[in-house]
């Protein structure tokens, strides 16, 4: 057995040799194409699951959400809850919200918005928002006549719809409210953030003690949002929770946020990939079957001396595992010393930030073997084919 593969690599290796330069070149040159395509879009499409999930945590939600239950408006006791989420010792930081339906008037400009009351400090402790200002300052614990606009509702610093915003405001200027129970405030524009994910650069914020002016009323939230120490910690969190008695929803913002994103991804990365290896392998076998049927001749002269039709057969395999493998180094030393490093200076722009390729190991390995496995069966089934002929009527053909 090991005198045959012995045989057959150095009649591999032989026919590479010999065989027309260009064909080899050519055959390399579409199985590195065909290991792009398997790796490439996969590699972005989870650099932008990634970068949703990610930014659902830094800039809206942090890690677990807490919402009222099902027919309920408010959260009940949303102060006392605050204080039990914040004993236990995984958690980092807990901001309660309240968001309410208003219009916001900005010279001849209105949009219809959601204000949403926040604690400055604590949503500092959850959220990235402090440190997503662009102009003007954050919010203190004392500002109650000053507002937060996201740049997509500012439309400045770039906003992605410009027309579905009060069309340029800046820091110091005054904005009206009206609130959806009549009463209607006047607020200067302490500053403007933005975070590049869209959900979250729409929203107005201002300090919950204005919550008593406008409502009458301290202690009011619908959402809780609750940032970890650590990551990927949700699920023992939750179950805590769960355990001390917590009559409201309780979610892991990541998967609520990103789910759907998720699922969708997944279905075009597998079209992507069969489509890839189908290509490849579909390549790996018109090139072993036209170098079989030419040399069908010498096939039968070497099956008529002697050699066993499986060292052929071997032979043929290792041709094809030789294009294979060739395309993945070449693939892979593509991907991973220019399309990466050049994705990771120039990121692209998407509504939840910006994204770069985002590459997984075991998708990478994974896959390659699945590449190799099928440029085995490539290689085999030609080779079968032409080797199974009459010997008598291969020499006559």
């Amino acid at each position: 057995m090991f005198n045959d593969i012995r045989v057959a690599i150095f009649m591999a290796i032989r026919e590479i040799k010999r065989g027309n330069k260009g064909t080899v070149l050519v055959t390399i040159f579409i199985m590195t194409l065909a290991v792009l395509n398997l790796l490439f879009m996969p590699c972005i499409l989870d650099g932008m699951d990634y970068k949703n999930k990610l930014q659902v945590v830094d800039a809206k939600f942090g890690h677990v959400v807490i919402e009222p239950k099902e027919g309920n408006a408010l959260i009940q006791n949303p102060q006392s809850l605050q204080k039990k989420i914040n004993a236990f010792n995984e958690v980092e930081g807990v901001s309660l919200q309240y968001s309410v339906g208003a219009t916001v008037y900005y010279k001849d400009k209105s949009l219809g918005r959601s204000i949403t009351f926040i604690n400055p400090i604590d949503e500092g402790s959850v959220t990235t928002l402090a440190e997503s200002i662009v102009e003007g300052a954050y919010l203190t614990k004392l500002d109650t006549d000053e507002i937060l606009i996201g740049s997509e509702s500012a439309g400045t610093h770039k906003p992605i719809d410009i027309s579905n915003s009060l069309g340029g405001i800046a820091t110091g200027d005054y904005v009206e409210i009206k609130y959806n129970n009549g009463v209607i405030r006047k607020y200067r524009v302490k500053g403007i953030y933005k975070t590049k994910y869209i959900n979250a650069d729409y929203s107005l914020f201002l300090n919950n003690k204005e919550l008593e002016n406008i409502f009458g009323t301290k202690d009011m939230a619908d959402t809780i949002t609750i940032r970890l120490k650590k990551e990927n910690t949700e699920y023992d969190f939750i179950k805590k929770l769960t355990y001390i008695g917590i009559g409201e929803d309780v979610f892991n913002s990541r998967d609520r946020a990103g789910l759907e994103i998720s699922q969708i991804f997944g279905v075009i990365k597998m079209i992507l990939a069969i489509i890839a290896i189908l290509v490849s392998v579909t390549t790996l076998f018109i090139v072993i079957y036209i170098d079989a049927i030419n040399k069908r001749k010498i096939i039968a002269v070497i099956n008529a001396i002697g050699v066993n039709r499986k060292i052929i057969i071997y032979s043929f395999i290792f041709q094809s595992v030789f294009y294979s493998a060739s395309g993945i180094i070449i693939g892979l030393l593509i991907l991973y010393y220019l399309l990466v490093p050049y994705f990771i200076a120039n990121p692209f722009m998407m509504p939840f930030g910006e994204v770069s390729l985002m590459v997984e190991t075991g998708v990478v390995i994974n896959r390659m073997i699945a590449l190799m496995v099928t440029a085995i069966i490539a290689g085999f089934v030609p080779a079968y084919q032409v080797t199974k002929q009459n010997i008598v009527e291969a020499m006559r053909s």
